[in-house]
């Protein structure tokens, strides 16, 4: 009764205008932050100088593509973040000492290497105490446990004892653990001759494949696949291929 015809038509054709808006709006915000989504599958092929020689935590810092394929292949009590912030990896938790020389260790349970064995505290024991701390097996990262005791409390539970106090000691404990069950059946002196260091048993994010020599022995290509049963879950790409130059 107040509206002209014409004012009518106005009122509709910006009702009709509205209605248009709000949905191409929501469709806009549904496709942009809802639709969207990483999905599992596909591989990533990467061409790296160099070769990989000791795919193993003991020596890996020794070659800069042993210690890339290291971080994908092995996990340890800690790791970085995005942030560069030390968070917990195999470890559930932590607690120091109020003298800081005692740190305490409590390890995430059904957690299983790739062939089926479960990790315990005997696999973290064996890493630091018998492998890196022996000279026979002549590691690098030696130096940094110099005078650190570790023991196992029971199956999920170990204490790194130092001998004053040192805050960067944290950061050691990002070394990939090894499988205690496979490497305690090598000698320290064989250790760097052991086919593990080309075809690793690890708990990070990627298991190894396979890989591809020449008639000369050189690596030329190596192949991961995810690991499915990753404690923090599959990582998206199916599958790295490195290619050596």
């Amino acid at each position: 009764k107040i509206l002209t015809r014409g004012q009518w038509l106005v009122v509709r054709l910006s009702f009709l205008l509205f209605t248009i808006s709000l949905v191409f709006l929501i469709f806009t915000w549904w496709t942009s932050d809802i639709g969207r989504a990483p999905d599992f599958g596909g591989t990533y092929s990467e061409g790296v100088v160099g070769s990989p020689s000791l795919i193993n935590p003991l020596y890996a810092s020794l070659n800069q593509v042993d210690l890339d394929l290291t971080r994908l292949m092995y996990a340890g009590l800690l790791k970085f973040d995005r942030e560069q912030q030390l968070i917990t990896d195999l470890a559930e938790n932590w607690e120091k000492s109020a003298d800081e020389k005692n740190y305490t260790f409590n390890l995430k349970r059904d957690i299983k290497w790739s062939d089926g064995e479960d990790f315990n505290a005997d696999d973290v024991v064996f890493t630091i105490a018998s492998a890196v701390q022996d000279s026979s097996y002549s590691s690098p990262l030696s130096p940094a446990f110099n005078g650190v005791k570790v023991e196992k409390l029971n199956e999920y539970q170990v204490r790194f004892t130092l001998n004053e106090p040192f805050t960067p000691f944290l950061e050691n404990l990002t070394i990939g653990i090894l499988p205690e069950h496979l490497w305690s059946e090598i000698e320290p002196t064989n250790a760097r001759l052991a086919s593990l260091n080309l075809k690793p048993v690890g708990l990070g994010p990627y298991l190894f494949e396979s890989l591809i020599k020449d008639d000369k022995g050189h690596i030329k290509s190596y192949t991961l696949v995810a690991n499915k049963k990753y404690h923090f879950g599959s990582p998206n790409l199916e599958k790295i291929i490195f290619k050596f130059y």
